[in-house]
C-alpha cells in the first residue's frame, strides 16, 4: 500500500521484537541484521530491562499515531459515506418504496448511518490490534529481565527478512500483523 492511500501515518507500521538473554547478544544480532539485510541502524534498536524510555522506543512515531487517527477516520468515513450515496441511488433505481416515498430523508439516514459506520471502523483501525501482541511480548521480556532488538520495518518484505534472519539466534520473536 502507498503512504498516500494508507489509513496509517506511520513510516514504519511493520515492528518486531526479538529477544535475547543479554544486551551483548542483541546488539550483535542488531549488526549482522543490519550487515545482511537493507536496513537502517534508525530503524532497530536494543532494549534492556534498565532502558529509559522504553515506550517511546517501542512506538517512536508518536506523530505517526495522529496521523493515524486522522487519516484512518477520514478515508474510512468517506468510504462510508460513498458507500451510502451509491446504496441511496440503486435503491432508488430499484423502485423501494422506502426510498421513493421519503427520498431526501432515507438519503440522509443512508448517509448518517454509513458515514457513522465508516467512522467507527476508523476508530477500531486507530486502535492498532495489531500491535497488541508485540508490545505484550516486549515488555514481558523486559520483565523478566531479557533483553529485545526492535525493529521497524518499512515493508512486509523487510519485516519477513528480518524475521527469518533473528529466529535462529533470538529466544522468540513477535511482529506485529
Amino acid at each position: 500500500m502507498t503512504k498516500t492511500l494508507s489509513p496509517t501515518g506511520e513510516s514504519s507500521s511493520h515492528k518486531m521484537a526479538a529477544v535475547f538473554d543479554d544486551a551483548a547478544q542483541a546488539r550483535l544480532a542488531r549488526k549482522q541484521l543490519g550487515e545482511s539485510i537493507d536496513l537502517d541502524q534508525k530503524q532497530t534498536d536494543v532494549l534492556e530491562p534498565q532502558s529509559r524510555h522504553r515506550a517511546r522506543r517501542l512506538l517512536p512515531e508518536s506523530e505517526g499515531i495522529w496521523r493515524t487517527t486522522l487519516r484512518a477516520h477520514a478515508v474510512f468515513g468517506a468510504l462510508g459515506a460513498g458507500l451510502a450515496i451509491v446504496t441511496f441511488f440503486a435503491l432508488l433505481a430499484a423502485g423501494w418504496n422506502v426510498v421513493t416515498d421519503n427520498p431526501v430523508l432515507s438519503g440522509l439516514v443512508f448517509v448518517h448511518v454509513l458515514t457513522l459506520m465508516g467512522l467507527l471502523v476508523g476508530g477500531l483501525f486507530t486502535l492498532r490490534p495489531d500491535q497488541s501482541p508485540y508490545l505484550y511480548a516486549a515488555r514481558d521480556a523486559l520483565r523478566s529481565g531479557k533483553s529485545i532488538l526492535v525493529v521497524h520495518a518499512e515493508s512486509h518484505d523487510q519485516l519477513n527478512s528480518a524475521r527469518q534472519f533473528l529466529e535462529q539466534p533470538a529466544l522468540a520473536t513477535v511482529r506485529t500483523i
